[in-house]
């Protein structure tokens, strides 16, 4: 009989620290059945793992400070700029901090790139782990350079000799549709549900 798939949901964000290597060494450890995790990219064009469009005043801190808002999109910064952020702990009394409220802090913590999470699967998983990525993109601005994003992560994906199971998926249908034969499944994320007809049509 089948069961249901256990996936860690950006590395397990009610856990450890969202999109972090610890937090997906740790979902590792635990056994899951994947990952999933959310791709952006830098200025300098380098795959990070990174949930939201900006980086997250109440996750992130520079120095041991804060940030406030609004803070920096992180394709408007370059790969080295993340590199001095910390990530690894929620600021205490904040909202998001009371939706996370079982996280544990790993200080220290990196937004990591994509090469990072291919070599973790790589050398601790066996070739059954799922890794299923979400690629952020940014419907009006970031349309013309979509395909070189998508062929970017080709090679890197490609790389994943271990991994059977991988999948990409994406908001923007022009991403999708672009991409020809690709090596792993690939499906569009609406951002808002189209009704169906029962044979499959669409009104």
């Amino acid at each position: 009989m089948n069961r249901p798939l256990n996936i860690a949901h950006r590395g397990g964000a009610n856990l450890w620290p969202e999109n972090t290597l610890e937090a997906f060494d740790n979902a590792i450890n635990a056994g899951v059945d994947g990952i999933e995790c959310d791709i952006q990219h830098t200025r300098d064009d380098r795959l990070v793992i990174h949930h939201d469009d900006r980086l997250k005043p109440e996750a992130t801190r520079e120095s041991g400070n804060w940030l406030t808002a609004p803070t920096p999109r992180i394709r408007e910064l370059d790969r080295s700029e993340l590199d001095v952020l910390d990530v690894g702990r929620l600021q205490p009394d904040s909202a998001y901090s009371q939706t996370r409220a079982g996280q544990t802090p790993i200080d220290g913590a990196r937004i990591p790139d994509f090469d990072a999470v291919n070599r973790l699967i790589a050398t601790r998983t066996g070739p059954e782990f799922r890794l299923y990525c979400e690629l952020k993109t940014h419907l009006l601005d970031d349309t013309a350079r979509t395909p070189a994003i998508w062929q970017i992560c080709f090679v890197h994906t490609g790389r994943l000799t271990q991994c059977a199971h991988a999948r990409m998926s994406s908001h923007l249908t022009g991403g999708v549709w672009s991409m020809c034969a690709p090596p792993f499944p690939t499906c569009l994320l609406p951002i808002q549900p189209r009704p169906l007809y029962r044979s499959g049509s669409r009104p």
